[in-house]
């Protein structure tokens, strides 16, 4: 089960590429369009990611969207200066992420437990979800800043990897 959880948990922050990182900063900047353009396209990396681990386990899958939507609307937060908002929004995941498993393992054993997971970072996502804007132009923005991207992905792949990397290793 660990496995699984550092499975959905690698794919997720590898699918993300440091998105979320970069819309903080485009928020700070108030640059609407870009910042649209990370969600849309950390949505297209996530799904990509998710479709990539259909066949190694259906349950990481929806787990691993679950994890990237939590943390773009962090990040999302975040950036808009709504720290109360984030405050609630953590707290809620965080009691969720208690309780839902704990209840579904009694009824599904240990797929319950990740299907809860997905379920309460879900739920903590659903102000990106039912805030995000879904028409856009095309990525011509966001492709000329490929180095702030690059960069991102590693400030969130040096503070996030090694909690999922180790647990694949040992597997």
């Amino acid at each position: 089960m660990v496995y699984i959880i550092a499975l959905a948990g690698t794919v997720s922050l590898v699918s993300r590429f440091g998105l979320p990182f970069t819309a903080v900063v485009y928020q700070g900047k108030k640059d609407n369009l870009r910042v649209n353009q990370c969600h849309i396209l950390t949505i297209i990396s996530t799904g990509i990611g998710a479709i990539i681990l259909l066949p190694i386990n259906q349950y990481a899958s929806l787990l691993c969207i679950g994890l990237s939507f939590f943390v773009i609307n962090l990040q999302d937060l975040i950036g808009k200066k709504k720290y109360k908002k984030y405050f609630s929004t953590y707290m809620i995941k965080t009691i969720s992420i208690i309780t839902i498993p704990f209840l579904l393992y009694f009824f599904m054993g240990i797929p319950g437990i990740i299907i809860g997971m997905a379920i309460g970072n879900l739920l903590g996502s659903f102000n990106f979800i039912f805030s995000l804007k879904k028409k856009i132009n095309g990525f011509k923005e966001i492709r000329s800043d490929y180095k702030i991207l690059i960069h991102n992905f590693s400030v969130d792949a040096s503070s996030n990897l090694s909690r999922s990397v180790d647990k694949i290793v040992i597997v």
